[in-house]
């Protein structure tokens, strides 16, 4: 998973003052039910959030995108 160390571990590393990024295919809707435990994943996003920024992305993944168009011309080419 994205964050396996407790809270009380991780407070101490995202307060210094250097970026930090995390990415996930899931929204943190969906973090408690993942983790198996919503009060865990309320404090990692709470401590994650807390002078961060959350940016959300909608639409089809560039990634299967240009494996689409890859794909096409391979058949094509054969």
């Amino acid at each position: 998973m994205l964050l396996m160390i407790s809270g009380y571990n991780s407070y101490p590393v995202l307060e210094k003052r250097k970026s930090t990024l995390i990415t996930s295919n899931r929204p943190v809707e969906d973090w408690g039910k993942l983790l198996g435990d919503n009060a865990a994943a309320s404090a990692i996003l709470d401590r994650l959030l807390h002078r961060g920024h959350l940016l959300k992305f909608e639409g089809k993944s560039f990634r299967l995108k240009e494996a689409s168009k890859r794909l096409a011309l391979k058949k094509k080419l054969d």
